[in-house]
């Protein structure tokens, strides 16, 4: 167990140097709440979580996360995306992505 923890550490260490961009709905709240948990429970350098998609809080040591489009429009999802990407955002960020989620394919499409 503690040599994945010391894993874990490593791995946020290695983001802690990142701008972080997450692009995400419902379920995306739901991932950021595990990071900060993971972020909370560890020492050494980790990233802050910040619930923002402003440019200017694109900076190294961030993992930025906002809302993109909406469930059960997957291209919405998409256009949202590209849009803060194509924005100030894609110029700040060393890692940028969003999510689907499960409502966003519902089979009859």
């Amino acid at each position: 167990m503690w040599r994945r923890l010391r894993r874990v550490a490593g791995f946020l260490q290695t983001l802690s140097t990142k701008a972080i961009y997450f692009g995400h709905q419902s379920v995306g709240s739901n991932i950021m709440e595990g990071i900060q948990a993971l972020v909370s429970g560890t020492s050494g350098p980790v990233p802050r979580v910040s619930q923002t998609s402003a440019a200017g809080s694109m900076v190294k040591g961030v993992f930025a996360h906002a809302g993109s489009g909406s469930n059960g429009d997957p291209m919405g999802k998409i256009t949202a995306f590209v849009a803060s990407i194509q924005g100030s955002v894609g110029n700040k960020v060393d890692i940028a992505f969003f999510k689907f989620c499960y409502v966003d394919f519902d089979g009859s499409t």
